[in-house]
């Protein structure tokens, strides 16, 4: 398991509630999901736009958290499929949004 793109938080209350950090999709992800787990998609990559249609069949609650700053109309590049490591590093050193979904992919993923 990829420690920095999958972190699985268990929260031992009452509720037995199992909050999973998600920072880029990997279909592997799935067999460690449970139905009523919830889902956090930090960062907002592009990963999570690019398997949207698989994730969206997961019945879990989902939650994207959205880093305004990189969050831009359009991309610097095409898109690309990469862990949160060199999405940030890709932003960071040469402002480079591609790892990162634009904002009408964003609005997309809500209404589903």
């Amino acid at each position: 398991m990829d420690k920095y793109n999958f972190c699985i938080y268990d929260y031992k209350d009452a509720n037995k509630i199992k909050i999973i950090m998600i920072h880029s999709w990997d279909n592997k992800y799935i067999s460690y999901i449970n139905d009523d787990d919830i889902l956090t998609f930090d960062d907002a990559l592009y990963s999570i736009y690019y398997y949207r249609e698989e994730i969206s069949k997961l019945p879990n609650k989902k939650i994207i958290f959205v880093p305004t700053g990189r969050i831009l109309a359009e991309r610097k590049n095409e898109p690309i499929v990469t862990d949160c490591y060199i999405a940030n590093n890709m932003w960071l050193i040469n402002n480079d949004n591609s790892a990162y979904m634009i904002i009408e992919e964003i609005k997309e993923m809500i209404r589903r």
